[in-house]
């Protein structure tokens, strides 16, 4: 590459860097508030009012969260909130912390030994704590020698308010959430039936709320309006059939009027999918005919999240399936058999076991020679075992048998594998396998952080390595690769990445030894929400392989849209390639080219589009100098008709294609006309009908090139419904009625059950026994409801 190209590239791309370290204009209006804020927060920290500060230095955060005006908001947030702390306070909240960390003792917390009732609370003028429904609490008007009882139905919520809360403690935890909103409020959730005592300490010293938590009054009435459609939205999925079907036809010829059919395709596909009382099921059938042939190329049955006997949490699938579980082992092959998922441990543990034919057997592309079903099939497992959230081992074992494997593939694979989070943002990985005659490894890392994002792998496979199935990539390579994405600012990215190489399965045979390098660096910047500019820059050497190569690539391009003229967008984008063969010096080149395109809103739903590309291209080794250039125009349409559920797609295309014949201008030597429509009918999202159909009228360019016309048809549809067939589970509900007189929740033996209570499971009314206890067997369906008769 031209060195000053490579300069340029350099420097603007660290102007760039440069740029981001600057706000930009567009923000400058946040940075002025920011100060402004800045400066209150500070008039009101030197008079002392630290309580006004603390909130006007939180103010500017919100405004500016990054920049020197949030690091001086942040040192003086900090130094107000050890300073407001008061030596008492700290002296509770060490006792508070040295009672919880010694769980055989109890706190000593200092509670009356005679509560108030809560209506005798509510009738002192200063305390205002609503009869009906508690919304707000407000500490400065509750005594302090006192303690307010709170009664709350369960899931709702209340707020404290007071001044600086600086500690909280609940004596049942559970009863209640609690959910600081900012430096005076607390929040206080409902989450379980029974009482708690909620000490909270703020400036004025500590305030003691009793809170009981109720059941919800309304549950009853509001299941009893609501049960049908409750129960209709409950109940098991029923049965769903899906259709749809395909059909293309080509044809090609000199001229229009006589074009033949060169393929003909038709392609339908079958489903049901639905809810068992053994997991979900799912069916897929394929059905494709070729010409005269005929045959069903794919079929897939399977049970997800099933439960059968005493096996639980597991999947299963016949036939047809895809099997892909490592690089190294194997990385992908479609199989037709059984595959079986399962997990266990609580989900520690997950196993996989296949087994099936390569190719699908009949089942499988239709093509002659893959009609036929093969002699080679692949058995094997997958383990995944996590000892923690932080380390998972991968052990994998897949073996190949049957005649018309190829001769060169092993018949067994071993792989082993794990992934270590050490720490947030950090993490490394890697997998090492075996074939029974050679190894393969690889080792990755991972480095996340809100605006990077950094990953490295090193391979290292053995020239005769291969998978179950074959060479996997990077066969008979040992390398570094690692790339890094870069966010400094929201308008400016960065990225590059680098592969450096020794190809030992094919390489150079002058020079075995020698490394090959792949080097990507790109940038991209946001001027505006209409203006971007993007650069990229790639260094390849392949000197190193038996096909020897040096190439530079520089893209330099800026789209500008224009909003309020037709929605008007612009691009212009310029490029340069030196490319060098040491073996064949008659492929070396070099080429510049300029490309420039529009498109904009022509008319109503109409839209018109163009774009010219220009190279200077330069053959090196004859040093023939060529000027190739492609001009493209067309129309495009695509709008409702009226408001009918009709949708319609018109397209029209225009190539011409100028001094073609370089070896290097990478243009076909065609010109053409193309015409594309389609038609569909949508009337809802489960219905579709659709036709469309392509003409391109192509002539020659260039000599070689065969002047022809194709015409493609296809029309097609797809349809699903739900059958109205359900397959409900049938099983038995049983539960308890009683007294809960401390209202915790939980069945004390000194709590009675309570006789001949009348309830509701689902239609069916059943009453508790002189225990308390009732039963419902037979029960159909995914859920029911259990309700107490609300008479």
């Amino acid at each position: 590459m031209n060195r000053k190209i490579a300069t340029s590239f350099i420097l603007i791309t660290f102007l760039s860097l440069l740029i981001s370290f600057f706000p930009r204009p567009a923000f400058g209006q946040y940075i002025h508030v920011a100060r402004f804020l800045l400066e209150i927060a500070t008039e009101y920290y030197e008079r002392g009012d630290y309580y006004n500060a603390l909130h006007e230095f939180k103010k500017v955060l919100l405004i500016q969260v990054e920049g020197e005006e949030a690091e001086i908001a942040r040192r003086y947030i900090k130094i107000i909130e050890e300073r407001t702390v008061v030596p008492r306070k700290i002296a509770i909240e060490k006792a508070i912390e040295k009672a919880l960390e010694e769980p055989k003792k109890e706190p000593k917390i200092e509670i009356p030994k005679e509560v108030p009732k809560i209506e005798e609370v509510l009738e002192r003028p200063k305390v205002k704590v609503p009869k009906e429904e508690v919304k707000e609490i407000v500490l400065e008007e509750i005594l302090k020698e006192k303690v307010v009882s709170v009664e709350l139905e369960l899931d709702k919520d209340f707020t404290i308010e007071g001044r600086g809360i600086t500690r909280w403690l609940s004596t049942s935890p559970g009863i209640i959430e609690l959910q600081k909103e900012d430096l005076d409020r607390l929040r206080v959730v409902a989450e379980k039936i029974g009482t708690t005592y909620l000490h909270i300490w703020d400036q004025s010293g500590r305030r003691t709320l009793r809170i009981k938590v109720t059941a919800v009054r309304y549950v009853v009435e509001y299941l009893s309006e609501a049960y049908r459609r409750k129960l209709e939205e409950e109940a098991v999925e029923p049965f769903k059939f899906s259709y749809s079907f395909n059909r293309h036809t080509f044809y090609r010829g000199k001229e229009l009027s006589s074009a033949e059919r060169q393929s003909l395709a038709f392609d339908q596909w079958l489903g049901i999918t639905g809810e068992t009382p053994y997991g979900d099921f799912d069916t897929l059938a394929e059905i494709s005919k070729l010409k005269e042939t005929t045959d069903l190329t794919y079929f897939t049955v399977g049970l997800t999240d099933a439960s059968i006997g005493g096996i639980e949490d597991f999947d299963i699938r016949g036939f047809d399936y895809r099997a892909a579980f490592s690089n190294l082992c194997l990385p992908g092959e479609s199989l037709r058999g059984v595959r079986f998922d399962k997990s266990a441990l609580n989900d520690r543990l997950n196993y996989t076991t296949i087994w099936g034919r390569q190719g699908r057997g009949k089942f499988g592309v239709l093509s002659p020679g893959l009609a036929n079903p093969r002699d080679a099939f692949i058995a094997g497992a997958n383990l995944h075992y996590s000892v923690s959230d932080a380390l998972h081992y991968r052990l994998s074992s897949f073996w190949g048998y049957g005649d018309e494997r190829a001769e060169d593939l092993k018949n067994n694979v071993l792989g082993f594998g794990l992934d270590y989070r050490i720490k947030t943002g950090l993490d490394l990985g890697g997998e090492i396998a075996y074939d029974s005659d050679n190894v393969a490894l690889l080792l990755n890392s991972n480095v996340t952080y809100p605006k990077l994002r950094w990953t490295t792998q090193f391979r290292d496979i053995e020239p005769g390595f291969l998978t179950i199935t074959g060479r996997p990539s990077w066969s008979g390579e040992i390398g570094l690769r690692s790339r890094v994405d870069y966010f400094p600012l929201d308008w400016l990215s960065l990225s590059g990445d680098f592969d450096l190489y020794q190809d030992r399965l094919f390489p150079n045979p002058d020079n075995p030894d020698r490394l090959n390098l792949d080097l990507h660096a790109s940038s991209h910047i946001v001027f505006n929400p209409t203006t971007s500019l993007g650069m990229s820059y790639q260094y390849l050497d392949n000197r190193g392989k038996i096909s020897p190569q040096q190439a530079d690539t520089f893209i330099l391009g800026i789209s500008k849209r224009f909003p309020d003229l037709r929605e008007l967008r612009t691009y212009v984008n310029y490029g340069y390639r030196d490319s060098k063969n040491s073996e064949t010096p008659t492929m070396d080149y070099n080429i510049n080219s300029l490309t420039a395109g529009l498109n904009f809103r022509l008319l109503g739903d109409i839209s018109y589009y163009a774009s010219k590309k220009i190279s200077w291209l330069t053959e090196e080794y004859t040093n023939e100098k060529s000027l190739p250039s492609v001009f493209e125009t067309g129309l495009d349409y695509s709008t409702q008709i009226f408001t009918l559920p009709v949708y319609t797609t018109l397209r029209f295309n225009y190539r011409d294609e100028e001094n073609a014949t370089a070896p290097h201008s990478f243009l076909g030597g065609e010109d053409s006309i193309e015409c594309f429509g389609e038609i569909s009918y949508r009337p809802t999202s489960d219905f579709e009908l659709y036709i469309s159909g392509r003409m391109k009228d192509v002539w020659a360019e260039n000599a070689g090139v065969t002047a022809r016309t194709e015409v493609e048809v296809r029309f097609g549809g797809r349809i699903s419904w739900d059958t109205g067939i359900r397959w409900n589970p049938v099983g038995s509900i049983e539960g308890l009625v009683y007294n809960d007189l401390n209202d915790d929740g939980i069945k004390q033996e000194s709590e009675p059950g309570l006789e001949n209570i009348k309830l509701f499971v689902g239609e069916e009314e059943i009453i508790t026994d002189q225990d308390g206890w009732y039963e419902l067997s037979g029960v159909k369906g995914k859920k029911e409801n259990v309700r107490i008769h609300d008479e």
